[in-house]
């Protein structure tokens, strides 16, 4: 029986490399303007969805939608060029703020996601196929 590819999609994922850890199953990079209006306004949340904007200079959660539908503000971790947390925080529906200093990108999240402390380094996790093992080959 051949065994599925270990990741059967396109989906890229992000994972805590410091602690271990899944942050989320489904990243969404939006680099410029029209790339951030079109996917992130009004955006429905999913279970296990980011979306990465970089660069970041500001933030806002107007039009942020939680999984249900309702407005919803948004779990923010702002992250160096190497992919270090800096600083999170929850942001309230319909607010703005600055990105600290050094910030390069910006990870938003849903409230509901779980925190990541402050010097956590997270990494991309691309999809990869499965090599064939022993018991494929005969």
């Amino acid at each position: 029986m051949a065994r599925p590819g270990l990741v059967d999609d396109e989906r890229l994922r992000v994972g805590n490399a410091s602690r271990g850890g899944l942050v989320c199953q489904e990243l969404l990079v939006l680099e410029g303007r029209w790339a951030r209006f079109r996917q992130a306004w009004g955006h429905r949340w999913r279970d296990q969805q980011a979306l990465l904007l970089s660069p970041a200079d500001a933030v806002h959660s107007f039009g942020a939608r939680s999984m249900n539908g309702r407005r919803a503000g948004l779990r923010v971790h702002y992250l160096d060029a190497e992919w270090q947390v800096l600083a999170s925080e929850i942001l309230p529906k319909r607010r703005s703020t600055p990105c600290p200093e050094g910030c390069a990108a910006a990870l938003l999240l849903s409230p509901e996601a779980p925190a990541l402390l402050a010097g956590d380094r997270l990494e991309l996790i691309r999809p990869q196929p499965r090599f064939a093992d022993r018991l494929d080959a005969e």
